[in-house]
Order: C-alpha cells, then sequence, then structure tokens
C-alpha cells in the first residue's frame, strides 16, 4: 500500500547524539537530536490511506500500525502517520502494544485493534479506549455495517463489558453480542471479515457456530441473525474476499484438489486444481464480478466462468503483494531482486505492458504497497536504507 518508498527501515536505536562542548565542565555536556530514521524501528502490521483527524489539520496521508517505538524523528507507540505532501512522518499518539488492524470509519473516526490492547479509537488529538478500559480482546479483524455499528473479530471470551465471545460490535455506547446472547457459544477465532455489496457481513475463522447458529469456519450477519453458508468450510478460513456482485470466495479444503471455494449465493463450488494457480491469495474485488489474486504466475481473477491471468509473470516469483493502479498500471513488491529480465530490487512497476524498475526499489523485502491520491505509492515491509 514515490515518495516516500518505505513505511519501515532497520532498527534504529540512536536517539540523539550527546555533544560534548568544548572547555565546559561535563556536567553542561546535553543531548542534541540525532537524525531521523527514514521510516520505522519496527515491523507494520496494519496500513491505510485517510484522514485521522478529519477535519482537522492533518490531511489525508497513511497511517500504520504495527509494533515500532520510532517514527522519523518521532518517538510513538506502535501507530504513526505519513504526510506524503511534506515527506514527513508524524506522531498519531501512543497505544500501548502491537497494533494489528486499522479502519477507517464512514463518520471519518479511525479505529485500531490491538494484540491484548483492546479497541481504541482516535478522536482526532489522542487515542480513546471503545467500551471499559479493563476488556483487553486479542483483536484480528474490525468492519462497519451499514448503521454505522463498529464489529469486533479476534480470539476472546465473553468477559466484563464484553458480551460475546470472537465477535462483538459496538453502537456508540455499548457493546453487545451478535445472535443470542443466552446461548454459549462455542466459537474459537475470528480472523477475516469481508462487507458483501448488499451490507451483510461475512467472517471467516475457527468456529462451529455462533450465536447458537452452526456455521462451520464461515458465516453471514444479515443484518438481525446469523446465517450458515451451505455446509460451510472443511478448513480455518484465514482469508476471505467478495466480488462486486457477491460472489465471495474464501481459503479451506473444499476437494477437488481445490485450496479455495466460492460461494455463489446457493452453493460451495471448488475451484479446481486445474484452473487454479498456483499459491494464489485473494485481494479484493476488481470489476463487476471479479475477485483478484496474487499467484505464481501472476495476478487472476476469478469470476463465475472461471479463471483468466490478467497480468502474467514467469513462474514462481517471491510476490508478496499487488496493486491494481488507477491508471492501470500494476505495481509489485516482494522478495525479488530482478523482475521479468529487468533489475528491480524488490518493487516492479508495469507501464504499457513493461515491467519497469520503481525507482531505485527497496533493500529488504516488501510485503505491502497501496497507492495515494497523487498517484504516488507507499510501500512496506522489511528494509533499510
Amino acid at each position: 500500500m514515490s515518495n516516500p518508498t518505505a513505511v519501515r527501515s532497520s532498527p534504529f536505536v540512536a536517539l540523539g547524539l550527546l555533544a560534548a562542548l568544548e572547555a565546559q565542565a561535563p556536567c553542561t555536556n546535553a543531548w542534541q537530536p540525532g537524525d531521523p530514521i527514514a521510516g520505522l524501528d519496527g515491523t507494520p502490521y496494519a496500513m491505510l490511506v485517510g484522514d485521522p483527524d478529519g477535519a482537522g489539520p492533518l490531511p489525508t496521508g497513511v497511517v500504520v500500525g504495527g509494533e515500532f517505538t520510532v517514527a522519523g524523528a518521532h518517538r510513538v507507540g506502535n501507530v504513526a502517520f505519513y504526510e506524503p505532501g511534506a515527506r514527513q512522518w508524524l506522531s498519531l499518539g501512543s497505544l500501548p502494544v502491537r497494533v494489528t488492524s486499522l479502519l477507517a470509519r464512514a463518520n471519518g473516526r479511525l479505529v485500531a485493534g490491538s494484540t491484548f490492547g483492546g479497541v481504541q479509537e482516535f478522536d482526532g488529538a489522542a487515542w480513546q479506549p471503545i467500551g471499559p478500559s479493563s476488556s483487553q480482546p486479542r483483536v484480528s479483524a474490525l468492519a462497519e455495517l451499514p448503521n454505522g455499528d463498529l464489529v469486533v473479530g479476534g480470539n476472546f471470551a465473553a468477559s466484563a463489558g464484553i458480551p460475546g465471545n470472537a465477535i462483538v460490535r459496538w453502537d456508540g455506547s455499548q457493546w453487545s453480542a451478535m445472535g443470542d446472547p443466552s446461548v454459549a457459544t462455542t466459537i474459537g477465532s475470528v480472523l477475516a471479515m469481508a462487507r458483501l455489496p448488499n451490507g451483510d457481513l461475512v467472517v471467516g475463522g475457527r468456529f462451529d457456530q455462533i450465536g447458537g447458529v452452526l456455521c462451520r469456519n464461515v458465516a453471514r450477519w444479515n443484518g438481525s441473525v446469523w446465517q450458515p453458508l451451505g455446509a460451510g468450510s472443511p478448513a480455518v478460513v484465514t482469508r476471505l474476499a467478495a466480488s462486486a456482485a457477491g460472489e465471495l470466495v474464501v481459503d479451506g479444503d473444499f476437494g477437488a484438489g481445490s485450496s479455495f471455494g466460492r460461494w455463489d449465493g446457493a452453493n460451495w463450488l471448488p475451484v479446481t486444481m486445474q484452473q487454479q494457480p498456483a499459491f494464489a491469495f485473494p485481494i479484493g474485488a476488481v470489476g463487476s464480478n471479479g475477485v483478484l489474486f496474487r499467484a505464481n504466475g501472476g495476478l487472476f481473477v476469478h469470476t463465475p466462468a472461471g479463471w483468466n491471468n490478467l497480468v502474467p509473470w514467469s513462474g514462481n516469483v517471491s510476490v508478496q503483494c499487488a496493486a491494481l493502479l488507477g491508471n492501470g498500471d500494476v505495481v509489485v513488491g516482494g522478495g525479488f531482486v530482478s523482475f521479468e529480465g529487468q533489475a528491480t530490487l524488490r518493487v516492479a512497476h508495469r507501464v504499457a505492458g513493461s515491467w519497469l524498475s520503481a525507482g531505485v526499489g527497496a533493500a529488504g523485502a516488501v510485503d505491502a504497497v497501496c497507492e495515494l491520491a497523487d498517484g504516488s505509492l507507499v510501500v512496506g515491509g522489511t528494509f533499510g536504507w
């Protein structure tokens, strides 16, 4: 998810330089500001483009969450903001533990989910806990319902202030269970969420029921009740994506040698190995009825008619992320040092059918890429300069 090309740098431990003042006693020595690092001193786990303070002074930029304590010249706490126009990192308050997920709500508010840190919302100046501060669920996924309610999924049990297991919603004043709260839900964890075009929410994870409704590893919330999607998924669902037409694709062992299944609204259909590209991972909706995948051999689009190799590349290249840009170009990132015959350090750019190096590339593996409104790019990963 140009300038900058990095949202992470190698660890940098010196936060200042001790300047010895000539001909003065040691007690007059003072710490002087050191050089800022080019990115972060830790690992980013979530990244989005948005305006974190709404009508406040911050412009639209890149919000990054993860596990780090320094961003540019600032001491931060697991969350930071990059302002592309000024090419600078800014502090965005501090969260106590690793940030695993971010969500920009329809009202402009920014929400962060953390490992054992619960859910926090940025009010334009500081992070505020949502709900009782004693509740600290391990959050994996965030979503917003059409009515504005916030849905939180993860690995947690009902406790004081949290009335449900693994998935709950916040209506602005209180948490509530989704489904029958009187049923002891033998749910394990919710790992992924996707909104369907009609507003329904689909969740995937490791569970056998939600709110008393038998739903094996995947379920649909229609606004009032949970619904099973056929027999569900026989395997844990960690990734899912929906097309603009409402077809759902999830990872799981659906037989016929397929690691993905598609729900056409009535039935699960295995995506057969004869069609499915190797090591495919869903990215999101593309076109009127397709789901975009990255895989060995290129970017693929899956529709009810089958697979289409939208953007090809040769064989098993270590591509970790890909993005279709607004002008029709494609950018991919990963661990490669050349791409389709071009010297491209971990970032490659496809223009008019040809692959080119994206600037000087990156000095380490790239795991995420996003496009800003002005067409510039931000990439994140494990690298320094």
